[in-house]
């Protein structure tokens, strides 16, 4: 299991909010990646958590949009019932 952050630890990796493209912005609040569109009635906004943003490279990489991850990196197991929680296979 991996060492608890101290707030300092924390605190140096939060990076401010800036723009991406296509109007989205990122921020990083030292655990998840934060990305907002603004929109005229609110924002739209997408909290990206480590297993999530893991997902998400394995999903660029199968779309042939970025480079090939290495074998240790298989897709995980991962089931959701959405009546129930998460089934870790």
């Amino acid at each position: 299991m991996a060492k608890a952050k101290t707030p300092e630890e924390i605190a140096r990796k939060m990076l401010a909010e800036e723009y991406l493209h296509d109007g989205v912005y990122a921020s990083f609040d030292g655990w998840q990646i934060k990305l907002r569109a603004p929109r005229e009635n609110g924002d739209h906004v997408i909290y990206l958590e480590p297993q999530m943003w893991e997902e998400l490279k394995r999903y660029v990489e199968r779309c042939g949009m970025g480079p090939p991850l290495p074998p240790e990196a298989e897709p995980s197991k991962v089931t959701i019932d959405i009546f129930g929680g998460n089934d870790r296979s």
